[in-house]
């Protein structure tokens, strides 16, 4: 649903990667050059409209991904391809974070938040000066996973790993040299060691500032 900015690049990644791809969008102009630059289906019409939908095939559809302008448009249809279609699977690409739980409560089984990539990003960006990069932020139950550098001026090397996990901060693998571990109590932290750290952001923060701390 939607062939804009989003929609048309999903659409074609879709459909050169072989995945059978239709698009129902409303904009004439967005139509037809989908339909010509793409091998996906293109239905120019309502998302709302149930025979431009029928048309399409939604009531087929294995996934309903919906990449409109409006996320107040986005809940309509979220709402309306699960109660009226039955749709198993659908994927929201919303504007504002605000709109998640909702989109949620509606049906929705994915929400991607451009809102919240762009912050994911920025704090990468920030974070990479610390030695700590997120990989994944669950904003939603304040859940983060990172990757923490073991700095050769660490005063943790040398130390168990046992020293820096906090209850809600664990440490379920290493990648170090080539090799990825999977640590236990008795694992010596070195020089070089990237950690893979999961927890909440406030322990996941305290565990990287124990690994960041320098030697005497």
């Amino acid at each position: 649903m939607g062939g804009g900015p989003i929609g048309s690049k999903v659409a074609l990644f879709l459909s050169h990667s072989g995945e059978t791809v239709r698009v129902v969008e409303q904009d004439k102009s967005r139509s037809e050059w989908l339909s010509k630059n793409s091998d996906a289906t293109v239905f120019n019409g309502s998302a709302l409209d149930p025979a431009t939908l029928l048309e399409a095939g939604i009531d087929k559809a294995d996934i309903l991904i919906v990449t409109v302008e409006s996320d107040e448009l986005a809940l309509k249809i979220v709402d309306f391809a699960k109660s009226q279609f039955g749709v198993p699977r659908v994927i929201v690409v919303e504007k504002s974070s605000e709109f998640s739980d909702l989109l949620r409560q509606s049906g929705a089984d994915v929400v991607i938040s451009a809102e919240d990539e762009v912050l994911n990003r920025i704090e990468n960006v920030l974070q990479r000066n610390d030695g700590q990069r997120t990989i994944f932020a669950d904003k939603q139950n304040n859940y983060r996973i990172s990757r923490i550098s073991v700095r050769a001026t660490s005063r943790m090397i040398g130390k168990r790993i046992s020293k820096i996990e906090r209850a809600k901060a664990k440490v379920p693998a290493i990648q170090r040299g080539g090799n990825l571990l999977f640590p236990d109590d008795q694992t010596v932290l070195e020089m070089g060691d990237e950690l893979f750290v999961i927890g909440t952001e406030n322990d996941v923060d305290k565990l990287a500032n124990l690994v960041q701390q320098e030697s005497a």
